[in-house]
């Protein structure tokens, strides 16, 4: 069960950093969500509960969105020269800025 937990947890990670990098897409963000909800909902409350399959959801939920980032922000200006692990410690520290500095001329 925990390796199906941790694959779903990949699976939605990767669902919601691609919904919302370089630009957020509402409709997809959004229902990325809603399958996380549903997954942790049932491994947690489901007709076999395991609150440590939640956890793995959780943890590779948000360790698959974070390593999204380093292959989604490598066409922004800002970050051209950047290595991988960078853009993965940028993106994760300020996503909000790159946004706002994705089209903005050099």
């Amino acid at each position: 069960m925990d390796f199906i937990a941790a694959v779903f947890g990949l699976a939605v990670g990767t669902l919601i950093a691609y919904s919302s990098a370089p630009t957020t897409r509402r409709v997809p963000y959004i229902c990325s969500l809603v399958i996380l909800g549903l997954g942790i909902s049932t491994t947690i409350w489901g007709p076999v509960p395991s609150p440590t399959a939640g956890l793995i959801i959780a943890a590779t939920v948000i360790a698959a969105t974070l390593l999204a980032g380093g292959v989604l922000w490598k066409d922004h200006p800002g970050l051209e020269g950047q290595g991988y692990w960078s853009r993965v410690w940028i993106a994760s520290r300020s996503a909000h800025l790159l946004r706002r500095t994705l089209h903005s001329p050099r």
